[in-house]
């Protein structure tokens, strides 16, 4: 007998005489490479998985994963009020997960998503009281103390300080201070000396508006 799928045998019918009947399960194979995750969501969360564009996940080791919703299925449970859906992985699956009813812990987002203002990391520099960065106002250095919250990808999120489009200088703001000339760009100001009149050779880049749930 020939399978249309490869994998790995999980069950096979021990039928040591007699014959099978047409339709019976006599074999399942596991295909290692085409695991989905199933879940039972709230349907009051449906709308906002629905709109997310995917889902993180991780194993009880601690492995992750991203998922996208690939179905969602019309039949509600009365007692739970949840409703199954499955998830597709991007990417490749850990070895740990590749299990049928292996644990897989979602980040289910339960709210919609609501903008935040994102700094880049670079541009941050500590205070003995909290954080601050250097705004490019024209052709000067402009200090701003900001309050910051938790690190997303290769900024921080801004609770306080910053508004949108605001240029912060993520390079050489190490050896500014508050109205300081600086050149976008590299170069230095005609007869200056270092340390005196010298503009800041930096790199500037505005603050960013990032959706999360």
């Amino acid at each position: 007998m020939r399978t249309q799928t490869a994998g790995q045998i999980t069950f096979l019918a021990d039928y040591r005489r007699g014959y099978a009947r047409e339709g019976e399960i006599i074999a399942k194979i596991t295909d290692l490479n085409n695991f989905e995750i199933e879940a039972e969501i709230p349907v009051t969360y449906l709308g906002y998985i629905e709109a997310a564009k995917s889902i993180s996940g991780r194993g009880l080791d601690g492995s992750q994963l991203e998922m996208q919703i690939r179905v969602s299925l019309p039949v509600q449970n009365l007692r739970s009020a949840t409703r199954t859906m499955r998830f597709s992985v991007n990417g490749g699956i850990p070895s740990i997960l590749q299990a049928d009813n292996a644990v897989v812990v979602m980040q289910v987002p339960t709210t919609s998503p609501t903008p935040l203002l994102v700094v880049p990391k670079d541009a941050v520099l500590p205070l003995a009281v909290g954080h601050m960065v250097y705004l490019a106002d024209g052709d000067r250095a402009r200090r701003q103390i900001i309050q910051i919250g938790a690190a997303v990808d290769d900024g921080f999120i801004v609770k306080k300080g910053l508004t949108a489009g605001q240029k912060v200088i993520v390079r050489g703001n190490e050896q500014l201070s508050d109205g300081k000339e600086i050149q976008i760009g590299g170069g230095k100001k005609a007869g200056g000396e270092a340390g005196s009149g010298q503009k800041s050779n930096g790199a500037s880049k505005p603050a960013e508006l990032k959706g999360s749930n």
